[in-house]
């Protein structure tokens, strides 16, 4: 029995096309229709009825979509048992993750992790780009705001808000900042990461706008966007976290607080599967035990 293709026929069933099928599992939908149309030669039933828009199983369908999902939770029982044989998680694991959280905490974590399990090879890509987790092989992805697809489990790990902040000096020196549109009379420093520039978001009349003034430097790593700010070089864009020890001591002056957007989230994302590996276990409960410490690292 060809599970490649049961997998195939059951997401086309979860996700009512091959169309989506074939985007969710990162393959052609002329491929996704020909492992399906291969199935049903090699059981000798007719699975699913085919329009222009949508599928719907036939009676045989609904018995070996059913039989299918059993079979298929049994094949990842198996996995399962064998990984819990294990006397050590071993093995790859692909992990993507934003630029910033990668510079400041995230890949401190992966290499704790690997010490404390020296079998598992981790590759750690950061990207500002969305993965695909098929395309990309990947094992979990880690991603802000609520660009994830449904059929994924999604961990949130913290919350966290952005705000605008300068110098005094700077405040001191240029026109009063009343409103988002004051912006475009004042110079920021900004974060960029392979000449993408993270916009300025805020919340005017109950509304999500993005608001970026003229950026007179542009760094990849938010300690130095951070630094130019507190010289006076521009207002910056940033977490309010990382600001809150310059805040108190003086160094930055919040701006502009009535238009902050609401807090945004951060999530680990992974594959939704009723079981997973060893190694893929060991590294959430890592991440889990690390959590504490994001406040102050982040």
């Amino acid at each position: 029995m060809d599970l490649t293709a049961l997998r195939i026929f059951v997401e086309v069933v979860r996700l009512g096309s091959f169309t989506a099928a074939a985007k969710s599992l990162d393959l052609t939908k002329a491929s996704v229709s020909s492992r399906v149309q291969q199935l049903e030669k090699q059981l000798n039933n007719q699975l699913l009825t085919r329009t222009t828009r949508s599928v719907a199983l036939t009676d045989a369908g609904h018995e070996i979509f059913e039989r299918a999902k059993d079979l298929l939770d049994q094949a990842d029982d198996l996995q399962q048992f064998a990984d819990s044989k294990l006397k050590e998680p071993q093995g790859l694991l692909q992990i993507a993750a934003p630029t910033v959280l990668v510079k400041a905490f995230l890949g401190s974590w992966i290499i704790e992790f690997h010490k404390l399990h020296p079998k598992i090879r981790v590759d750690l890509t950061s990207t500002d780009h969305l993965p695909n987790f098929h395309k990309d092989q990947l094992d979990f992805s880690f991603r802000f705001g609520n660009e994830c697809e449904n059929h994924w489990i999604v961990k949130t790990l913290f919350h966290f808000h952005l705000g605008l902040f300068a110098s005094p000096g700077l405040i001191e020196s240029l026109p009063p900042l009343t409103a988002i549109a004051d912006l475009d009379h004042w110079p920021g420093v900004g974060y960029a990461v392979e000449g993408k520039v993270y916009p300025w978001i805020f919340q005017e009349n109950g509304e999500i706008v993005e608001r970026t003034p003229e950026l007179k430097l542009c760094f990849d790593d938010f300690t130095y966007v951070k630094r130019a700010a507190i010289d006076g070089l521009g207002a910056v864009h940033m977490g309010c976290q990382p600001a809150e020890k310059d805040v108190m001591e003086g160094r930055l002056v919040p701006l502009l607080t009535e238009y902050w957007p609401p807090q945004d989230g951060c999530h680990l994302v992974y594959g939704d599967h009723r079981h997973m590996t060893a190694k893929s276990r060991a590294f959430i409960d890592f991440v889990e035990s690390k959590l504490e410490q994001v406040p102050e690292n982040a």
